[in-house]
C-alpha cells in the first residue's frame, strides 16, 4: 500500500505572505500575465498548489521575498 501525503496548497493570503506583499497585490498578479508566466490556476477548493506558485513567484521575480523556495519549506 502506497500512501501519498496530499499537496500543499496556499490561499490569497499564504501567497501575500510568502511574497512578502500585500493581500491585494496577488489580486493584481492574477489578473496580469508576467512574461509569458500566467498565474498558477486554484484547484477546485479556490485554493493554489504551493509548488506552482513557489515556481511562478521565482520564474517571474515577484514579491519582495529573494527566498521563497527555502521560506516555503518552513512555512508550508
Amino acid at each position: 500500500m502506497t500512501i501519498t501525503q496530499p499537496t500543499a496548497t496556499l490561499s490569497l493570503t499564504d501567497i501575500a505572505r510568502l511574497g512578502q506583499v500585500r493581500r491585494p497585490v496577488v489580486t493584481m498578479w492574477r489578473k496580469r500575465e508576467k512574461d509569458g508566466h500566467p498565474f498558477p490556476p486554484p484547484s477546485g477548493d479556490g485554493r493554489f498548489p504551493a509548488g506552482d506558485v513557489i515556481d511562478w513567484l521565482e520564474q517571474t521575480r515577484r514579491g519582495n521575498n529573494p527566498h521563497v523556495r527555502r521560506d516555503a519549506a518552513v512555512t508550508i
